[in-house]
């Protein structure tokens, strides 16, 4: 059950570079979900520009993913009958289609803005609620962030304490109550305190907080990567590398990433992102790879607890390429070319 309440004011716009990455493939709700990853680009000619620095995800048929499952249990809370897969198949558009008649909204199968608005429409949840809009959040905090909680459709004590948790990691009042706002930051993502850009990475190098290497002559240090990612521009490859000093966009699951590393571990050091020489096929070349080279102060050589710290939160926050010094951390692995930092890419 769910308490009605009105839409709160708009936060100010807050730098994209908070977005919140795509999280883990962890285990969802047994029997009913099978988490099949998050795989969306953004339709920007579809995807209305939000007030948090990201947008709502855009689905239509063929997509798959942790929005997907969302968008099913948020179907699921509205009294359609509909299975929870992840997968945007034929049933779940004609599903959409069906609420999107019933709620006056254009009937075209694909769930944009307009459509996300109806879903959490007087969706208010708060400790004591139950239902498939609670499955819904405990879903993404679970899925997509990262937090240690359950699925259960029952807003719980720890329930309550997570999505506290969520709310102040993302500066949103905190709560515990799942209001349009933090809707909004569950599912599209975004937050982060401060506001115009005094939440981004560069603003934590400048402050101390984080250490990107660089500038460098050719412009391809993670700093300059980082500034050219924040001012919406692609970032600049090293002339050495083998794309030559070619440009390309950084992966926001990556830098949101990023940020959440500095929120969740504290000072770090960053080596590379799209700069330097890697391998030929390397996600760095994409901007989809940041290589870490100290941890609060200390270089990297060898297995730390920091290092396996790390190496954890990379692949709890989405990195499914994570590489360093320790063999004792699941989902990650290590090899002689990393000794001396953590690799982590493949950002979901």
């Amino acid at each position: 059950m769910s308490h009605p309440s009105p839409r709160l004011a708009a936060l100010p716009l807050l730098s994209l570079l908070l977005m919140a990455a795509c999280g883990p493939e962890l285990p969802g709700d047994p029997g009913e979900v099978d988490d099949v990853g998050d795989d969306f680009e953004i339709d920007e000619t579809d995807a209305g520009k939000a007030d948090f620095g990201a947008d709502w995800p855009v689905l239509r048929s063929g997509k798959i993913g942790r929005d997907v499952v969302a968008a099913q249990y948020l179907l699921r809370e509205r009294g359609y009958s509909l299975a929870v897969d992840g997968e945007f198949g034929a049933a779940t558009a004609s599903t959409v289609k069906t609420f999107q008649r019933a709620r006056g909204l254009s009937a075209d199968g694909v769930v944009g803005p307009a459509t996300w608005d109806a879903l959490v429409a007087g969706l208010s949840l708060r400790q004591g609620d139950t239902g498939s809009d609670v499955r819904a959040v405990q879903y993404l905090l679970l899925n997509r962030y990262g937090y240690s909680i359950s699925v259960t459709g029952e807003f719980g004590a720890t329930t309550d304490q997570r999505v506290r948790e969520f709310q102040r990691d993302r500066c949103i009042e905190a709560d515990g109550v799942i209001g349009p706002d933090t809707w909004f930051v569950l599912v599209a993502g975004g937050g982060g305190c401060g506001g115009g850009g005094s939440g981004s990475l560069v603003a934590a190098h400048t402050a101390g907080q984080l250490r990107l290497q660089g500038p460098d002559s050719e412009g391809s240090s993670p700093l300059d990567n980082i500034r050219d990612a924040e001012a919406g521009r692609p970032a600049r490859r090293s002339a050495r590398g083998h794309y030559g000093a070619t440009r390309v966009y950084l992966n926001p699951g990556m830098v949101a990433g990023m940020a959440q590393l500095l929120s969740r571990f504290g000072h770090y050091e960053v080596s590379s992102i799209a700069g330097g020489r890697h391998g030929a096929t390397s996600h760095h070349y994409q901007g989809d790879a940041v290589d870490i080279a100290a941890l609060r102060g200390a270089g990297i050589y060898g297995d730390t607890a920091a290092v396996r710290e790390m190496m954890r939160l990379c692949v709890a926050l989405g990195a499914t390429e994570v590489i360093g010094p320790s063999s004792q951390v699941p989902g990650a692995w290590t090899d002689a070319n990393h000794k001396d930092h953590i690799h982590c890419g493949g950002w979901r």
